[in-house]
């Protein structure tokens, strides 16, 4: 399976956790999404509007749907994980994300949660280039990367650190030298 699949070693057992079920919800009539739980609504139009390229000029909208549950305790979490697939697949500005998050916070709130989420991703995107970066180098240089380093590698999530682990990888005259680095 990791011949079909860019995954880490060992990482099969766990992938049918990560299996997702495809829709092309973009056929759905709207009429028929809008029934169910806001917070499916809100998905389901959010995965619609994505797979048309419209998900900018409506996600104000789709941030509507909370509206009717901002009480539910749940919420939050499940507009900020809206949010950040938003993010991921668009170019949504802060000022759209604060606006769905003013949805159930109040104006402080929203912008803080906003400010946060934000970084979160660029956070996640700036360990995920330092990994692949280590491990391009590490690759280029001894060819085979064991396991164990690999998985040590996947596991870190500090750009800094792995900026250092980057220079290690670079100047290390072997795997056992940059092993050492990672302890």
């Amino acid at each position: 399976m990791d011949e079909m699949i860019d995954m880490v070693p060992g990482a099969e057992r766990n992938l049918l956790r990560y299996l997702l079920i495809l829709i092309d919800v973009s056929i759905i009539p709207k009429n028929e999404l809008n029934k169910g739980h806001p917070a499916l609504q809100a998905l389901l139009e959010t995965l619609q509007l994505a797979s048309q390229g419209k998900l900018v000029a409506e996600f104000e909208h789709i941030a509507d749907h909370f509206t009717a549950i901002k009480h539910d305790p749940r919420t939050k979490s499940w507009l900020h994980s809206l949010v950040r697939y938003a993010l991921a697949v668009s170019k949504i500005g802060k000022e759209l994300v604060i606006k769905a998050f003013s949805k159930i916070l109040d104006e402080k709130e929203a912008e803080k949660m906003a400010t946060s989420t934000m970084q979160e991703l660029k956070d996640e995107g700036e360990a995920k280039f330092g990994r692949n970066a280590v491990l391009s180098v590490l690759r280029k240089r001894f060819t085979k990367v064991p396991p164990k380093i690999e998985t040590a590698i996947f596991q870190m999530n500090d750009p800094i650190a792995l900026e250092s682990l980057h220079s290690y990888a670079l100047d290390s005259q072997t795997l056992d030298e940059f092993a050492n680095a990672l302890k």
